[in-house]
C-alpha cells in the first residue's frame, strides 16, 4: 500500500520500478562494477522541448506564488489606506454607511428582485418571485421582524430576523444588529422551531406593499457571526410599491481585504502555484537503476528534487526472464465543439525484461521495442546480464532463443 507516494510498512507493494524504450538508440548507459542504469537519451530537439516545456510550467507555477503574495501585500496596502484615510470608501464614499461610533460600511453590491401578487393573512403572507408562488410566515415584537420561508422538503422553517430602519437607535452600532444565539430562547420566537402547515392558510388581495416598503436591516444571531459577536457586513431588503425587491450589501472598512476571499485567493494562488511547479518538473528525464550490492532496482528523477522514487528488492539469487510481448496503447484526443473527438490504439511488438522480486514475484521491469529486439538489444542485455551475475549456460538456452509469449 503506498499513501502519499509513501510506502506503507508490513503492507504489500503493488507498484515496481519500470520503463520503456523504443529502440536501443533511445537508450543511455552508465555501466558499473555492481550497477547498470538504464536512461532514455534524446535528441537536442527532444531535449529542448523537454526543458521548455518544464520551464513554461514552473514559470507559471512560480507567476501563481507570486499571485498569492500579491493577494497579502495587496490587502494589508488596502487596509493601511482604510486605516489612514478619511474617506476608506473612496471613490464611492458618497453611497457608504457611517455609524455612530464612526465604523464605515462601505457599498459593496446591489440588485433588484421583482415581485407581483402580494396577499397576505393573520402571520403569513405571500408573492410570486421568479414565477413560482412563494409562502411566508412573520411575526414582529418591537420593530423586529421574523420572517420565515418554508421549503417544500423541508419539516422546519428558515427563519431570519430584520429590524426596521425606524426601530433602530438614534445613534445605532453594528452591535444593535446582533440578536441572541440561534437556538437560544432570545434569538427566534418559539413558532420557529414547530413543523410548518399553511395548507389552511386563506391569503387576500391587498394594495400595500410588504413590510410598508420600510428599509429593513438583516440581523445576525451572535453564535453565527466571525470573529464573534462582530458584524463585518450589513445586509438592507427594501420592498418597493413598483414590485421590486431591493438586496444592497455592505462590507466593514475594517474588513475589506481581509476577509475570508482573500484567504481562498491566497491558498488557491499558493496550491496552483505549487501543483503547476510541480508538474513542470515531471518533464524531467527518470532513470531506472540495477543494484546488485544492495540487490534493489530504483526507478528515479536523474536529478533533485527525486519524488517519486520507486524501488523493489529482487530475490537472491537474482532471476531474469526475457519474454516476448506487445502491448496496447489507448489513445484519446480531445474534440471541440465542431468535432466529438476520437479514440484510436497503436500496438508495440518487444520483449519484456521480467524479475523475480521480493514480495511481487516476476515483474516486466524493462520493456524493449523494437521490429527484431532478438538482435537490435542483443549487446545491451549481454551487458545487463553480466552485471547482474547470470550467465547464459545457466538459463539452459540463449535468451534470445526462447519462446516464451505473454
Amino acid at each position: 500500500m503506498k499513501i502519499l507516494g509513501i510506502h506503507i510498512p508490513f503492507t504489500n507493494q503493488d507498484y515496481h520500478p519500470f520503463q520503456w524504450f523504443d529502440g536501443p538508440d533511445t537508450i543511455k548507459i552508465d555501466a558499473g562494477p555492481s550497477k547498470i542504469s538504464f536512461t532514455h537519451s534524446s535528441s537536442f530537439s527532444g531535449n529542448f522541448m523537454r526543458i521548455l516545456g518544464g520551464m513554461l510550467l514552473f514559470g507559471l507555477g512560480f507567476m501563481f506564488i507570486l499571485g498569492s503574495a500579491w493577494v497579502i501585500a495587496g490587502d494589508s496596502i488596502i487596509g493601511m489606506n482604510n486605516e489612514e484615510s478619511k474617506e476608506p470608501c473612496w471613490p464611492n464614499q458618497d453611497t457608504a454607511i457611517t455609524l455612530s461610533d464612526g465604523e464605515v460600511f462601505c457599498k459593496f453590491d446591489t440588485y433588484t428582485d421583482g415581485y407581483s401578487n402580494y396577499q397576505i393573512a393573520d402571520d403569513y403572507y405571500s408573492l410570486e418571485m421568479y414565477g413560482e408562488e412563494q409562502k411566508y410566515r412573520w411575526s414582529e415584537e418591537n420593530g423586529i421582524i421574523t420572517d420565515a420561508y418554508h421549503y417544500d422538503d423541508s419539516d422546519e422553517y428558515y427563519c431570519m430576523s430584520f429590524i426596521r430602519a425606524s426601530a433602530l437607535p438614534e445613534n445605532w452600532t453594528a452591535d444593535d444588529l446582533i440578536i441572541g444565539e440561534t437556538h437560544g430562547d432570545d434569538a427566534y420566537p418559539e413558532w420557529c422551531w414547530e413543523s410548518p402547515d399553511n395548507s389552511n392558510v386563506v391569503f387576500n388581495d391587498t394594495n400595500s406593499t410588504p413590510f410598508d416598503g420600510e428599509l429593513l436591516y438583516e440581523m445576525y444571531p451572535s453564535d453565527e457571526l466571525y470573529p464573534s459577536d462582530v458584524v463585518s457586513w450589513i445586509n438592507t431588503i427594501q420592498y418597493k410599491e413598483d414590485g421590486g425587491m431591493i438586496n444592497t450589501f455592505y462590507e466593514s472598512s475594517r474588513f475589506m481585504g481581509a476577509g475570508g476571499n482573500s484567504i481562498m485567493g491566497f491558498f488557491g494562488f499558493l496550491l496552483m502555484g505549487i501543483f503547476t511547479m510541480s508538474f513542470g518538473l515531471m518533464f524531467r528525464k527518470r532513470v531506472i537503476m540495477f543494484d546488485t550490492a544492495t540487490n534493489q532496482i530504483t526507478e528515479e528523477f536523474i536529478k533533485r528534487p527525486r519524488f517519486g522514487t520507486i524501488r523493489s528488492e529482487m530475490k537472491v539469487p537474482i532471476s531474469v526472464d526475457i519474454v516476448k510481448n506487445t502491448r496496447v496503447v489507448h489513445h484519446r484526443e480531445s474534440g471541440d465543439e465542431h468535432s466529438s473527438g476520437r479514440t484510436w490504439t497503436t500496438t508495440h511488438r518487444g520483449i519484456d525484461i521480467m524479475v523475480d522480486l521480493v514480495g511481487q514475484g516476476p515483474k516486466a521491469v524493462l520493456f524493449l521495442e523494437g521490429k527484431n529486439p532478438q538482435t537490435e538489444f542483443e549487446s545491451i542485455l549481454e551487458l545487463l546480464f553480466s552485471t547482474l551475475g547470470i550467465k547464459d549456460e545457466e538459463e539452459g538456452q540463449k535468451w534470445w532463443e526462447s519462446d516464451d509469449q505473454s
